[in-house]
């Protein structure tokens, strides 16, 4: 059930996120199995995120929208953690 919410969260967060941007929008999500384990990877084609932001993404709180608490990608991060899995970031 949490994975669920994982997912339903990255989904929720990258179409919010994109909601204001004029023009083509989309939203990747993708599962695979690699060597080291399941991999789920979110990417959205946007505006973009100023690079100096780029750290603090995963921050409790902290959000790049003019609406919202900013706990999406924390409560991400941490439901992914708590299986076992580890977040890279971003890239």
């Amino acid at each position: 059930m949490q994975l669920q919410q994982l997912l339903i969260n990255l989904i929720i967060n990258g179409l919010q996120s994109m909601a204001s941007v004029n023009g083509k929008r989309e939203l990747i999500v993708q599962s695979r199995v690699d060597p080291e384990g399941n991999v789920v990877v979110a990417e959205g084609l946007d505006a973009g995120i100023r690079e100096a932001n780029l750290p603090r993404l995963f921050e409790p709180y902290f959000t790049i929208r003019s609406s919202g608490m900013g706990m999406g990608l924390d409560i991400s991060s941490s439901i992914l953690e708590a299986h076992g899995g580890a977040n890279p970031g971003l890239q």
